[in-house]
């Protein structure tokens, strides 16, 4: 999850800085509802670094 963390730190700090973080607002959440859903429906060992990646956005985007 480090890894996914300091990745997604950098994306969300261009994005923030293109856009406004009340633009993104509406849209951070995603991420987070897509790994929930992964989590919930799959079994396969995978699908728990899926939601270790897309939980990520979420985290990173609150501290920025």
């Amino acid at each position: 999850m480090a890894v996914s963390t300091v990745t997604f730190a950098l994306i969300c700090g261009h994005l923030i800085d293109k856009f406004s973080a009340t633009a993104l607002l509406p849209v951070f959440l995603l991420p987070m509802a897509l790994a929930c859903l992964v989590l919930g429906m799959l079994e396969a060992q995978w699908s728990i670094f899926v939601f270790m990646g897309c939980s990520a956005f979420p985290a990173v985007f609150r501290t920025r």
